[in-house]
């Protein structure tokens, strides 16, 4: 028999808790490879770490959860290749937004200290244009 993992360490190694686990176990998302019959303890293969690696990396996409088990259920690595490279692709268009916004934000930095340099704004106060 495989190395098994409690689910204690399993929570502990992947940072999910006890009961997200036991959640995901509830809806058929991540079964553990074996359940004691006498205490109902669950325990997990190290095989499984991928899989769970896989729901955390779809989850940090916030693709949801029915979604990322019809995907695993497929039981195929193109599949589970193909998401991420569609969630990739919404990734760097974020990213490039996001670079966008921080641009924007400096050039007004950058603006702000000519208009200040050069005498400030008109009236008393930098806060002028706010009245």
């Amino acid at each position: 028999m495989d190395e098994l993992y409690t689910i204690g360490e399993v929570s502990e190694i992947t940072g999910l808790s006890k009961d997200t686990l036991r959640f995901y176990d509830k809806i058929g998302l991540l079964t553990p490879g074996y359940i004691n019959p006498d205490n109902h303890y669950r325990y997990y293969t190290f095989e499984q770490f991928w899989i769970i690696d896989i729901i955390i990396c779809y989850r940090k996409f916030n693709i949801p959860l029915d979604s990322i088990k019809k995907i695993l259920q497929s039981k195929e690595n193109a599949s589970v290749v193909d998401v991420l490279k569609e969630y990739q692709k919404v990734a760097l268009s974020f990213r490039d937004y996001f670079q966008k916004v921080v641009d924007d934000i400096s050039w007004y930095e950058r603006q702000h200290q000519k208009i200040k340099q050069a005498g400030g704004y008109a009236g008393d106060s930098d806060d002028e244009i706010f009245r």
